[in-house]
């Protein structure tokens, strides 16, 4: 379940503040470029699920960014439970995507950690 509610000004002032264009947003959230174009302009409902969980981990990368803190890993996520983008994982102390190849056959194109583990998202999950 995701924690922020995904507007399209919401969303745009994410992109805003990461200093990227709406293509890569879509790239970086896992998602076509038309997507993230309509979640902007509201022609499409707001992201739910998998989506807004990448959005969400997406935000609270940015939120972290330029604290004064250990770096966030693995360890830390223990009463969380995030989603991101398979490969942002090893950013975090998660697995490389060579890795996740080897463990499951494939890479995930998301992946959730919770508990200070990890597990991969399918999309036809």
């Amino acid at each position: 379940m995701t924690a922020l509610k995904w507007t399209p000004s919401a969303i745009r002032a994410l992109r805003t503040r990461l200093g990227l264009t709406q293509e890569a947003f879509a790239q970086k959230v896992g998602v076509a470029f038309t997507t993230a174009n309509r979640w902007e302009r509201g022609r499409v409902a707001p992201p739910k699920g998998v989506y807004a969980a990448r959005l969400d981990a997406v935000a609270g990368a940015v939120m972290v960014k330029g604290l004064e803190s250990p770096p966030l890993r693995l360890s830390n996520f223990k009463p969380l439970r995030v989603i991101l983008p398979a490969t942002e994982a090893a950013e975090y102390g998660g697995p490389t995507v060579d890795e996740m190849i080897e463990r499951w056959g494939r890479a995930p194109p998301s992946v959730m950690i919770a508990g200070g583990e990890i597990s991969p998202v399918w999309e036809d999950a």
